[in-house]
């Protein structure tokens, strides 16, 4: 009887031992999948992956399944600075349409000479204007795409460089 009471002891050791180590790891576990929800440059929640013209897209983050897949969302911006007028496309199928849409947007805004700034694929558009100019830049996110474009505006001369209009067309998840 001594002998089963002692192993006994043994084994209520070792496995009270073993629940203090899981409870001390659940937590730092969590974390560990909590800091996996950002990834690169990307928010919270998305995932960085490649574009069509290279430069580094987010994304949601999903299970990847057999039927699942992206879908390239595209946006374009389309100007006329001469009568002040400006359009925009976002989450457009291709990049045809988002010109399309863009410059018909332009064109119903007052704009008489409309023409196309830039097209951005599962990506985010910044237009930054100074004093003296504009210029249009993308990137994975609207925060990049915004420093981006003051800093080309900045070395350029200008002044009062702000951007005046974002957006993003991310691609999109279908299952």
């Amino acid at each position: 009887m001594y002998g089963s009471s002692s192993l006994m002891n043994v084994v209520a050791s070792k496995l009270f031992g073993w629940m203090c180590l899981v409870v001390l790891l659940l937590p730092l576990s969590a974390g560990i999948l909590h800091a996996q929800e950002q990834v690169g440059p990307c928010p919270p929640g998305m995932s960085q992956y490649p574009s069509p013209d290279g430069v580094p897209s987010c994304g949601a983050m999903y299970d990847q399944g057999k039927t699942s897949h992206w879908v390239t969302q595209w946006g374009a911006l389309a100007t006329d600075f001469a009568h002040h007028a400006g359009g925009a496309a976002v989450n457009k199928p291709d990049e045809n349409e988002a010109k399309r849409a863009a410059i018909e947007e332009c064109v119903s805004n007052g704009g008489l000479q409309c023409r196309v700034e830039i097209t951005y694929a599962n990506q985010c558009v910044a237009l930054v204007e100074g004093n003296f100019g504009h210029n249009s830049t993308r990137a994975a996110t609207i925060d990049a795409a915004v420093e981006i474009g003051k800093k080309v505006c900045t070395e350029s001369g200008d002044t009062n460089c702000l951007a005046t209009y974002t957006a993003c067309s991310l691609a999109k998840w279908l299952r």
